[in-house]
Parts: structure tokens; C-alpha cells; sequence
């Protein structure tokens, strides 16, 4: 599945039905960036995304089928995404 991208990311190999985020990535997507940092391993994720749930919204980049697009994340107060 990696080998059909020609940048480094995190590739989608799940998401949960019941996540407020399944309308919007689907398995297969590669995230490469959030905000300004690019996202170029698990580790680097994980990092982020502990770090943006204090800021109350992100962008994230993402890429499908050759298609690059982006989504806001909205965070609630009990640092849900929204």
C-alpha cells in the first residue's frame, strides 16, 4: 500500500465506525502533515496528536488516490475531536 505514495506519512489501516472522523478517512489514506509538521512516522503522530488537543483545532493532510486534500479537527473540552 506504501508504494503507491511518493511522500513519507502514516497510512490509514482503520477507522473505527464509530469515529466522527469515518466520513472524512478512510483505510488506505496517508496522513503527511498536521498543521506545520510533517508527519512522517507512527512516533511522530502519536507525538502531535497529544499536543493538538490543547490548541482546540488542527489541519490535517492528507492524501487518496493521488488526491491531496485537508480537514479541520475540532477538539471539545473533554478533548474529544468534534
Amino acid at each position: 500500500m506504501a508504494r503507491k505514495y511518493q511522500i513519507p506519512g502514516v497510512i490509514i489501516t482503520n477507522v473505527d465506525k464509530n469515529s466522527r472522523l469515518k466520513d472524512a478517512l478512510k483505510r488506505g489514506d496517508l496522513i503527511y502533515q498536521i498543521n506545520d509538521t510533517s508527519i512522517y512516522s507512527l512516533e511522530i503522530l502519536k507525538l502531535v496528536d497529544e499536543n493538538i488537543r490543547s490548541q482546540y483545532r488542527a489541519r490535517l493532510y492528507f492524501e487518496r488516490d493521488g488526491v491531496r486534500d485537508t480537514i479541520e479537527l475540532f477538539f471539545n473540552r473533554n478533548n474529544q475531536r468534534r
